[in-house]
Formats: structure tokens, C-alpha cells, sequence
């Protein structure tokens, strides 16, 4: 797989998918492949251009991969700072690049 030589594994395409949105738009989505997307370091949470994650497209693949598993402290964080819609930028107390986590998210 491309991840083994460095490919990375949250890249994006001109529609803000990554490799693992693109994985959960198949039908059937292979619960391997989206294993193998997250060991290599996919964002499980990272929202597309339209807003969508992994677990919007795939919904129960998203709970056998065992998502505690693969959520960072960042993704969590990033999470509560959408939720609660917190003006992160504004405010200048977050660096700018966690600015780009929490905007991915």
C-alpha cells in the first residue's frame, strides 16, 4: 500500500475528501481498508467539504473499527471547539496551527 512508502494518509482532493472519505463512499466499504487507512495515520473525524466524516458515510463500519482507538486528544478538543462554537480565532489564544486542527474537524 502507498502508506507503507509515505503516502499521506489525510491528504485531500479538490473536494476536501481524504483517502478514508473516499474509502466509505464505496459500497461496500471494506472494514480492512479502512483498518489500514487509520494504522497509517487517517483522521477518523476530519470533515469533507461538505461537512461529512467516515462515520457519516459509514455509519456501522465506524463503530466496528473501534473509534477510541484511533481519536486523538487534538480530534477531541478540535471537537469541543466546534460544539460549542467557540470563537477560536478571534480570540488569538489558540496557535495558528491548531487553528488548522480545529478547522479540519
Amino acid at each position: 500500500m502507498l502508506l507503507a512508502v509515505g503516502a499521506d494518509a489525510n491528504a485531500r482532493d479538490d473536494a476536501g475528501h481524504t483517502p478514508l472519505h473516499l474509502a466509505g463512499k464505496l459500497q461496500p466499504c471494506s472494514t480492512a481498508l479502512a483498518k489500514a487507512l487509520l494504522e497509517g495515520g487517517a483522521h477518523l473525524d476530519c470533515v469533507d467539504g461538505s461537512g461529512a466524516t467516515f462515520r457519516t458515510y459509514q455509519p456501522d463500519i465506524y463503530h466496528t473499527v473501534q473509534p477510541i482507538n484511533y481519536l486523538r486528544l487534538t480530534c477531541l478538543a478540535a471537537r469541543a471547539v466546534k460544539q460549542y462554537a467557540l470563537d477560536y480565532k478571534a480570540s488569538g489564544q489558540l496557535p495558528v496551527t491548531l487553528r488548522a486542527a480545529v478547522d479540519e474537524h
